[in-house]
């Protein structure tokens, strides 16, 4: 597990936390902004998770990417997995999370708690 400070105070410094793991080992990268991500070289996260989206916390029906807070903050608005975001071989995976960000309000963006089922590859030494 590797886990990253926080982008907002700036302390985040991704390549220096991941420079503790070897590059041998297995690895799931955690970080509360999506932003540290994208300093993460290529192929070094093949599993990370973020938060702090909120999924966009409230969406307009039939308009899946418009969100308050993407207007609002100019946050992007990410939520699952975020495809070609981050260097190559990297994959983030963006919770919507439970809560809000400023007003105390979600809309057709549902609280989201993910449940990741590990599996190995049955390559035992």
């Amino acid at each position: 597990m590797v886990g990253i400070g926080s982008h907002l105070a700036n302390k985040d410094k991704p390549k220096d936390a991941i420079a503790q793991v070897p590059s041998t080992n297995p690895r799931i990268v955690m970080m509360h902004n999506p932003k540290s991500f994208l300093a993460l070289p290529a192929n070094t996260a093949p599993v990370a998770v973020a938060g702090h989206t909120h999924g966009g916390q409230i969406r307009l029906p039939f308009t899946p990417q418009w969100s308050w807070l993407a207007l609002a903050k100019n946050w992007e608005h990410v939520d699952g997995w975020s495809d070609g975001y981050g260097a190559s071989g990297n994959q983030l995976y963006v919770n919507r999370g439970i809560g809000f960000s400023d007003l105390p309000i979600r809309l057709n963006c549902p609280p989201e708690v993910t449940l990741f089922t590990l599996q190995g590859t049955g390559n035992r030494e």
